[in-house]
């Protein structure tokens, strides 16, 4: 690794105060976020230094969690909704994101 910072490609989505989570093949997938809200999911291959669209929460957050689970789920959960700056509310239901056409492999998730 060295200590260099260079500049990559772009989101499609343009956000703020999302969380990143680095996966198993190296990747990383952005979540939700500032602009919007945001529903939508990008997945970043730094081999390419390209980001895809990869699939929308079922709910539009920014200043939530994301989480790595270790069946290879991801959990997002909190933050606030469409109708900032209320929370969102707690009965609303953390989600399971689902990696729609992104397989297993490209995610570099092995099964249990």
């Amino acid at each position: 690794m060295t200590n260099t910072v260079t500049t990559t490609g772009s989101l499609r989505d343009g956000r703020a105060t999302f969380p990143a989570i680095l996966l198993p093949s190296r990747k990383a997938l952005v979540i939700g976020g500032e602009g919007g809200p945001r529903k939508s999911a990008e997945l970043y291959n730094p081999a390419t230094g390209k980001w895809t669209y990869a699939g929308n929460l079922i709910t539009a957050r920014s200043g939530h969690s994301g989480n790595l689970l270790a069946d290879g789920r991801i959990v997002v959960a909190g933050g606030f909704g469409e109708q900032s700056p209320a929370r969102i509310s707690p009965s609303t239901l953390p989600e399971f994101v689902d990696h729609g056409a992104l397989s297993s492999a490209e995610l570099g998730i092995t099964s249990r």
